[in-house]
C-alpha cells in the first residue's frame, strides 16, 4: 500500500507517517513538502491514496496538486486535511473522497485510511 502524504509542516507530516506505519504493517509513505511534484510522483509510483493539506507556504498548495493528479487519475483516493473548515466547499470540485479538519489525531487518520482503503489495521492507535 503506497500512500502520498503532501504536508508543508514536517511534524504533522511524519506524525502522520509513523501513525500509518505503526497501524499497517505494508504501508509505504512518501512524503512532499508542497504539491510541485504530486502528479509527477502519483504517476511513477501509483499510489493508492493521496493525503493532502490544501493551504502550504508555497505557490504550490494542495488544490493545485489535487487539480493535477485529477487530470490524470480520476480515481485516486485523496484525503484532504486542512486547518481550515469552511476550505471543504474547495474540495468538492476535485471529487475528493474525504475532508478532515486539522488537528487530526492519529486514531482518526488510521480509522479514515482504513476505511477508504478498505483495510484492517493492525491495531488501534491511541
Amino acid at each position: 500500500m503506497r500512500i502520498i502524504i503532501i504536508e508543508d509542516e514536517w511534524a504533522i507530516a511524519t506524525d502522520y507517517e509513523r501513525a500509518l506505519k505503526s497501524a499497517f504493517s505494508d504501508v509505504e509513505c512518501v512524503l512532499l513538502p508542497d504539491a510541485q511534484k504530486a502528479a509527477q510522483t502519483h504517476q511513477e509510483l501509483s499510489a493508492d491514496l493521496i493525503i493532502t493539506d490544501l493551504i502550504m507556504d508555497s505557490k504550490h498548495e494542495g488544490a493545485y496538486g489535487v487539480h493535477s493528479i485529477r487530470q490524470f487519475d480520476p480515481d485516486v483516493p485523496i484525503l484532504i486535511i486542512s486547518g481550515h473548515p469552511k476550505m471543504a466547499e474547495f474540495a468538492d470540485p476535485f471529487s475528493t473522497s474525504k475532508f478532515l479538519v486539522k488537528p487530526v489525531d492519529t486514531t482518526m487518520l488510521v480509522s479514515t485510511v482504513s476505511k477508504m482503503l478498505n483495510v484492517q489495521p493492525l491495531k488501534t492507535i491511541s
